[in-house]
């Protein structure tokens, strides 16, 4: 048998890779339905990988579900203007945007069009707070509580990520996949490996 060429090698392992990829992204929606149930039903966050006898390999951290936010935005504003009103800015009306004239004529001749808000850093930061005390904000010198946001902590989906053990839990794998202590059905790779293989239908 010749020695392949570097582009053959390139063939191989794309084609390798393309055949990995579909069995990982097959096997993470087979395992996100068995994650999402186990968080939903017992909470359980995260769940230990381990070899057949016993080796610690990988962690699955299972994901909480998303947050909805829903933000007062008249609240927001009227708490700001009264304890950092430097943090509102005027700003056009989007609807008035297609108009030729200026912020400034705006603001001296056509003022019903110019709107108040908070400025994107302030409310970014403002919401940071208020996800920490259920949705209020609180001014810090008379500790007086308003409820800007309401936070919705949805269902878990399922989303997870799995990290491998800093210490040989790369090669742990290997190693027991090559002893056949772990025997997967990965079918393409495994048909695909096989087709490889000299012994397989191309070698027979």
């Amino acid at each position: 048998m010749s020695a392949i060429t570097v582009g053959q090698r390139l063939a191989i392992l794309k084609a390798l890779k393309e055949a990995i990829d579909a069995e990982n992204a097959d096997t993470r929606a087979e395992a996100e339905e068995i994650y999402r149930g186990i968080r939903q039903t017992t909470g359980v966050k995260s769940a230990e990988v381990a070899l057949p006898d016993g080796t610690a390999v990988a962690t699955v951290s299972i994901k909480a579900g998303p947050t909805t936010v829903t933000v007062d935005e008249a609240a927001l504003l009227e708490w700001t203007e009264r304890h950092a009103p430097g943090e509102v800015e005027e700003v056009i009306d989007s609807a008035a945007l297609t108009d030729p004239e200026v912020l400034a004529w705006f603001r001296e001749n056509r003022p019903e069009a110019v709107t108040r808000r908070v400025r994107p850093a302030w409310r970014q930061l403002k919401l940071a707070e208020a996800s920490k005390n259920k949705g209020d904000v609180v001014d810090p010198l008379t500790g007086e509580a308003r409820k800007i946001a309401e936070f919705v902590q949805g269902k878990p989906t399922g989303a997870f990520a799995l990290t491998l053990v800093a210490k040989n839990g790369s090669a742990n794998v290997l190693d027991a996949l090559q002893s056949g202590a772990l025997s997967p059905d990965l079918t393409g790779v495994t048909k695909l490996l096989s087709s490889l293989s000299p012994s397989g239908p191309e070698g027979a």
